[in-house]
């Protein structure tokens, strides 16, 4: 749990779309339409203005409700104070990926070969 260093700035994420949502029982990759990636092997949150965020953790269940994130644009990303990665999408929707292992990866965020591990 070292959390996203305030020094990485996530900016690069802003106007990518979501083109594709890969599923494993391990966690999932989310593709966008730039040399852009975000795997996740740790708990998220998705929630918007209307709704309390729920918490996810099995992939292969639960990543169904990112599937209406594809071909949403993001508008803003951000480390939160915890050292989570915040990204939120202009439909309103929030993703938060949540830095919950003291022992192993819990997000990586691959910008065109550059790879933050967190």
């Amino acid at each position: 749990m070292y959390g996203l260093k305030k020094n990485v700035d996530p900016s690069f994420l802003l106007d990518s779309v979501v083109e594709q949502i890969c599923v494993s029982n391990s966690g999932l990759i989310i593709n966008f339409d730039k040399p852009i990636r975000i795997t996740i092997l740790s708990t998220f949150t998705l929630s918007s203005s209307k709704e309390t965020p729920s918490s996810l953790t099995s992939y292969a269940q639960d990543s169904v409700v990112l599937f209406p994130l594809i071909g949403e644009k993001i508008h803003s990303a951000s480390a939160t104070n915890d050292g989570n990665l915040e990204v939120i999408f202009y439909s309103g929707e929030t993703l938060e990926i949540i830095d919950d292992s003291s022992q192993f990866e819990s997000f990586l965020i691959d910008n065109d070969g550059q790879i933050t591990i967190v």
